[in-house]
């Protein structure tokens, strides 16, 4: 295929398919299970032998669907911890209905609520209890928090379930960088039970961080800084100087970045603030990955 930049260094980009697809060998240099998918999806359809090298284990969910399809593949784990996938195309698929649990990196914005909110007490239905995914999890329980989590069945491959959640004295913690490709997507969010946990919470290796869908190292401390939360940060780490009992106010605009995980961590903080939080972008990018997150939250804080 053929990829073209405008004015060879700017985005759009154009990109010109090819009829006869090349497989070829991948090895992924940074941990992303989106990029990983593309190829996978990309090799179903490719003649011949595609081979895919990640040196950390990523998400698994399209592993995992494939096996739900059929789909037969060679998957190999490797001495590093990750794994090397070997794909024989093109393959013929037969089709399956798909049913799509609930997506436990939303779950995370309303569990965290609850830890931080006094006399808070939820229960999470059917949401995907897939174990490259909640790994946020297991760090807000060995921060103290109350979570029970109760496997229930099978969808479309995807082990679900139960999570129940209350109101807990949480106090911080070291996360260490080898965690870093499980817990992604929930940084801004643990950003905001660290901020109300007791004493200092150090989050390392998140370099990661620097390439989603905003620089999130920066706008995390950005956001947290907004409410007057004392925060250090170290080429790719953060510190986080929390406090259970400090009462906070949202001092100015928060910047989001049109990340809506920032947002959405920028809001539950709000719960626990004095005083009304404005996202410098009205709360636009939530809808990104959870439209409905205004309404929920509204229902929850009334009953």
């Amino acid at each position: 295929s053929k990829v073209s930049l405008t004015e060879d260094n700017f985005l759009p980009l154009t990109t010109k398919g090819s009829k006869i697809n090349l497989p070829l060998t991948h090895k992924i240099s940074k941990p992303s299970a989106q990029i990983k998918s593309a190829i996978i999806l990309a090799a179903l359809n490719t003649g011949g032998e595609t081979t895919i090298i990640e040196p950390k284990q990523t998400r698994d969910h399209t592993e995992l669907l494939l096996k739900y399809l059929n789909i037969k593949y060679k998957n190999q784990k490797l001495n590093s911890g990750g794994r090397k996938l070997v794909f024989n195309g093109p393959y013929e698929i037969k089709s399956k209905n798909i049913q799509v649990a609930g997506d436990p990196s939303s779950a995370a914005f309303i569990v965290v609520a609850a830890l931080i909110t006094p006399n808070s007490k939820i229960k999470l239905l059917d949401v995907s209890l897939n174990k490259t995914r909640i790994a946020y999890l297991s760090i807000l329980k060995k921060m103290g928090g109350k979570i029970k989590i109760k496997k229930t069945k099978t969808r479309s491959g995807e082990q679900i379930g139960t999570i129940t959640v209350a109101s807990s004295s949480l106090k911080g913690m070291t996360i260490p960088a080898k965690l870093s490709p499980y817990l992604i997507d929930e940084y801004p969010i643990l950003s905001v039970a660290a901020s109300r946990a007791k004493g200092r919470t150090y989050m390392k290796g998140l370099s990661e961080l620097r390439h989603k869908e905003s620089d999130r190292i920066k706008s995390i401390v950005g956001m947290l800084k907004s409410f007057g939360i004392k925060t250090k940060t170290q080429k790719n780490d953060i510190k986080i100087y929390g406090s259970p009992s400090k009462e906070i106010s949202c001092n100015s605009v928060v910047k989001v970045y049109s990340d809506h995980r920032i947002a959405l961590s920028a809001s539950i903080l709000g719960i626990v603030s004095n005083n009304s939080v404005k996202l410098d972008d009205g709360g636009k990018s939530m809808a990104t990955s959870y439209p409905n997150f205004e309404n929920d939250l509204k229902k929850l804080i009334t009953n």
